[in-house]
């Protein structure tokens, strides 16, 4: 066999690979019940709106000063345990180890008081659900009743968000869970991770008064459902409106939500403070030049493009602070690949200069030294692992070491953390590699 033949079988074999594999776009829906002309949230001049049925009475779509111009309502009026159905465009297949829908939406009450004294397992309720009804759910309480932040299981094939037969609790938060208490908009991040072993539950609730978001994780080892086709969203025993708006869904998005910082200050959590302009020790700024926000560091552009936007910071006085968070969806044994790109900013001396780590969990991936280094030119930090965490939200955070004033200022662009992709695809490259057939690229660096 010479090697135009091998090539041919190995390319069709990559073909077939990713043809067999199922096409997915990373944005799934977006119904933010906005557009003119929407009616119960399917508006045919936006194809990411999608169709909501209610299982009560009373849903619709009209203004609310809470959250945009329109978000969809549904009035409790005399029913209990009522839920609103938005119907998926395609149904959405966890295959492969690593694959995950984020879900994630907005809610608020117009009366969170009427939730005061309800059972606390009858709470606000958020799932995706399969074909033959089965699907995951998660419970959180609301007004003054003992909190209960838990994720359930439908195994009854009636597609409801009761607390009735079928219904299994796979994990709860415990003590001292956060309950809907106000009428303000809350939201809710929901991750559905697939596994070896069958389905990882991530969830974090964003609290109008709660900082930071409070998380709770749960597995599913047992017929874990991996195949989803519609939203449910609902209350339990609960006699209240209540709105929901900014409904989203995403297969595979990026781990890492906004690492080129184009979005500006936005996407990621920082035990420093937000500052415009003019820094301060422990302060950073979003900008596309750090002399322009500090006039003592140097003038130099962004790594992605050289004209777009950077984080750049002052150093402050805490030893191990943490500059930048986000969480990640993680599998336990599986192979990921972090990537940033860290610059000298200028404005300091060599010995007080910034030394930089990356964890994951609390756990160090890499680090980098900036002693030495001219500000602008970016350095290229890789490290890649098999994750050892088994939290299906970990926490990706990038710390700086040292203190000091007069300088220890520093530049962050292009952070990634990805999954490596699966072993077929890596045999292939090799195997074409081992007949003398590379494929090459070019990592642009400054």
């Amino acid at each position: 066999m010479n090697y135009r033949t091998a090539l041919s079988i190995l390319l069709t074999a990559a073909v077939w690979h990713v043809a067999g594999s199922p096409a997915h776009a990373d944005l799934v829906l977006f119904d933010n019940f906005d557009s003119s002309g929407a009616t119960v949230g399917d508006d045919a001049n936006d194809p990411t709106d999608i169709p909501w049925t209610p299982s009560g009475t009373n849903l619709s779509i009209g203004s609310s000063s809470y959250s945009g111009p329109r978000a969809m309502k549904d009035g409790h009026g005399s029913n209990t345990y009522r839920y609103s159905t938005g119907a998926i465009p395609a149904l959405q297949s966890l295959t492969d180890p690593g694959d995950r829908l984020v879900l994630t939406v907005q809610l608020r009450t117009n009366n969170a008081s009427g939730l005061n004294g309800q059972d606390k397992t009858d709470g606000y309720r958020l799932g995706l659900f399969a074909p033959d009804n089965k699907g995951y759910f998660l419970n959180i309480a609301g007004g003054d009743d003992a909190s209960d932040l838990s994720w359930w299981k439908d195994t009854g094939s009636d597609a409801n968000l009761a607390a009735a037969s079928g219904n299994t609790v796979l994990g709860s938060y415990g003590t001292g869970a956060p309950t809907i208490d106000d009428n303000n908009y809350d939201k809710f991040r929901m991750t559905f991770l697939r596994t070896q072993d069958g389905m990882s539950l991530g969830a974090e609730y964003f609290d109008d008064q709660s900082t930071p978001p409070v998380a709770i994780t749960a597995a599913d080892t047992s017929g874990a459902v991996t195949s989803f086709d519609r939203v449910l969203s609902g209350l339990g025993d609960h006699p209240i409106d209540f709105w929901i708006d900014d409904v989203q869904l995403d297969f595979n998005p990026d781990y890492v939500t906004n690492g080129d910082f184009e979005q500006g200050d936005a996407g990621f959590n920082s035990n420093y403070t937000y500052q415009a302009t003019g820094p301060g020790g422990g302060e950073y700024g979003i900008v596309d030049n750090p002399n322009d926000w500090f006039s003592a560091m140097g003038t130099f552009g962004d790594h992605t493009t050289g004209s777009g936007l950077m984080l750049v910071a002052d150093g402050g006085p805490v030893t191990d602070n943490m500059v930048l968070e986000w969480t990640v969806p993680v599998v336990a044994g599986l192979p990921y690949n972090f990537v940033g790109y860290f610059a000298e900013a200028g404005g300091g001396t060599s010995t007080s200069q910034q030394l930089l780590e990356v964890r994951l969990d609390g756990v160090p991936l890499a680090s980098l030294d900036l002693t030495g280094q001219s500000p602008g030119d970016w350095i290229e930090v890789a490290h890649q692992f098999v994750a050892p965490t088994t939290n299906p939200l970990g926490k990706l955070t990038i710390h700086a070491l040292r203190t000091g004033g007069g300088g220890n200022n520093f530049a962050i662009d292009d952070v990634s953390f990805n999954l490596v992709p699966e072993p077929s695809t890596l045999l292939i490259w090799s195997l074409l590699a081992g007949l003398g057939i590379g494929l090459g690229w070019r990592r642009r660096t400054k």
